[in-house]
């Protein structure tokens, strides 16, 4: 089987890339009528201060429609801090009444409605919204944004031509327009962790990005991004929210800006062989308490996430999974 083209479409990943879309909303209303209430004063906070919003983002494929990209992103309107748990495509749950037990199936089979109820009820979470985002946004948001810089350590080099895929990235620091940044995002082979190294390599191209968005961008480049995004998007977030999140990229910085993989282990299906990521009930539920706002005791009261005819799945369940929380500025300096 072919591999899936896997693109993180990392433009609506937390606030501040929402909060630059946003920004387009105000330039445009302020550049066509200078002399009407300014849309910042007219518009009313969909939350109270100190309250979390939360998000759900994700990113299909271009041949099924897979979410191999899902994220749960939280915004504290206090303090400006973003959280973002990455949640593994192979992540073993039941929805719906297909046999396909990943959760990258779930958008197919229920539709983003369905998919941010489901995510909502299992995860034991208010989910306020949800972005879920065609592969071909991807190239043109980082066209628009001027392209993102990366270092690479080691170069990345891997064709299938089958699939028509070739990956050609020197080592050193470079500027990703949107086609490499695509191959950047694909690569996997290198890791020895396999999807879980290329979600840590989403992390450094997510911090990367919003240093670029946070350098300062003009309307017209804000207009692009809108237009990168809104164009390939399937979303319930509206342009009062979207302006709401731009208030509160005021008050983030890179020390605010949190990812953590949502804590499990892979785990291989006697029967069928297939493999699968089982999260860890504990070490979720510890996540989601602690930036979510989750109470104890509401993770996953229905099971979803457990396959309890198979011991290992089980047993990754029931124990704590330890996790790593890295912040941009960490990812920034360290890469």
């Amino acid at each position: 089987m072919k591999n899936k083209a896997n693109f993180i479409i990392v433009i609506t990943a937390f606030a501040v890339i929402l909060g630059a879309i946003g920004g387009v909303f105000y330039s445009s209303a302020e550049a066509e009528a200078s002399d009407k209430i300014p849309l910042s004063d007219s518009v009313e906070p969909v939350v109270a201060d100190g309250e979390k919003l939360n998000f759900l983002i994700g990113g299909t494929d271009r041949t099924s429609g897979l979410t191999d990209v899902l994220m749960l992103v939280s915004v504290d309107t206090g303090t400006g801090s973003v959280t973002v748990m990455q949640i593994p495509r192979d992540t073993y749950a039941k929805y719906g009444k297909s046999s396909y037990k990943k959760i990258n199936g779930a958008y197919n089979s229920l539709g983003g409605e369905g998919l941010k109820r489901f995510i909502s009820d299992s995860m034991g979470i208010g989910v306020d919204g949800y972005v879920i985002l065609s592969p071909d946004a991807f190239g043109a948001f980082v066209d628009a944004v001027g392209g993102v810089e990366i270092e690479l350590k080691e170069p990345m080099y891997y064709k299938d031509p089958y699939q028509g895929l070739s990956i050609s990235l020197p080592k050193g620091k470079q500027v990703l327009d949107g086609k490499r940044a695509e191959q950047f995002i694909r690569y996997r082979s290198g890791y020895v962790s396999g999807d879980l190294g290329r979600m840590d390599a989403q992390k450094v191209f997510l911090t990367a990005l919003y240093k670029r968005v946070m350098e300062g961008l003009s309307p017209v480049t804000l207009a692009r991004m809108a237009s990168a995004v809104l164009g390939g998007a399937d979303t319930d977030v509206s342009p009062t929210d979207l302006w709401f999140l731009s208030q509160m990229a005021e008050k983030s910085s890179a020390d605010k800006v949190r990812f953590i993989t949502a804590p499990g282990e892979a785990v291989t299906a006697k029967k069928s062989g297939a493999s699968f990521y089982s999260l860890s009930s504990k070490g979720c539920e510890e996540i989601l308490v602690t930036y979510f706002g989750a109470r104890r005791g509401d993770f996953d009261r229905e099971k979803v996430f457990l396959n309890g005819n198979n011991a290992d799945f089980s047993r990754i369940y029931e124990k704590y999974v330890p996790y790593k929380t890295y912040t941009a500025e960490n990812i920034g300096k360290g890469g």
